[in-house]
């Protein structure tokens, strides 16, 4: 694997302390064409997650904790069609932004009050940037560590950049050089347990967020009229 970070320093960055256990191989699952991480038992993972979502008519992911604060502090809302993310849409708790994006087309941010949609540009920090890919690996590849498996999840950690799920961790943009994530995994069920953020540098920004399938359509608004 080709990594610029090690197993120990990753482990300290996000403050996981894992149960010992005999650490096997995931299970095989079909191969899905997108190649979430450079780790091939890590992507062994995602598709079998890919899989248990082919099913569910969407994905609510709820930030519940932003550093040590727990609490509801808003939802992404995924449609989702065989696995795929197919309409997406940030939902704040109190104040901010509401956002939208579908398939072939921008994200639209609406401010509270506001009775139109604003197009951002592809490289906002806010824009949401799943559209198309399937659930949960995303359009980018991943820097991943081997998969540990934990009582009854298996653990995979990675790392992305700086904009990354950053409305989970931030009501408004604030730079970091990378985050760390790790994903906790059912391994009977293969669904998403929960989702964990950790900036890299300080002020060491960081999110959890509870993961629901949903087995009935996602409402996404209609981003109309456009401002």
């Amino acid at each position: 694997m080709k990594s610029r970070f090690a197993r120990r320093s990753l482990m300290l960055a996000f403050g996981v302390v894992l149960l010992s256990s005999a650490c096997t191989s995931p299970s095989v699952a079909p191969t899905i064409v997108h190649t979430p991480t450079e780790n091939a038992q890590a992507n062994s993972l995602f598709a079998r997650m890919r899989t248990a979502y082919d099913h569910a008519s969407g994905v609510r992911l709820a930030v519940t904790t932003r550093g040590s604060t727990s609490g509801a502090f808003g939802q992404f809302l995924i449609r989702l069609r065989a696995g795929t993310n197919v309409g997406e849409t940030w939902i704040p708790a109190a104040t901010g932004a509401e956002l939208v994006a579908l398939p072939g087309g921008p994200t639209y941010e609406r401010d509270p009050g506001d009775t139109c949609w604003r197009a951002l540009s592809p490289n906002d920090p806010h824009a949401l940037q799943d559209v198309g890919a399937p659930f949960p690996a995303g359009h980018h590849s991943q820097k991943a560590l081997d998969p540990i498996r934990s009582g009854r999840y298996w653990v995979i950690q990675t790392e992305q950049p700086e904009m990354f799920w950053n409305l989970a961790t931030h009501p408004t943009f604030a730079p970091s050089t990378k985050r760390f994530e790790t994903y906790l995994v059912d391994a009977t069920t293969g669904l998403l347990h929960s989702l964990s953020f950790r900036d890299a540098a300080p002020p060491f920004q960081s999110a959890a967020l509870t993961p629901t399938a949903l087995t009935v359509p996602v409402e996404i608004p209609n981003p109309t009229p456009a401002c």
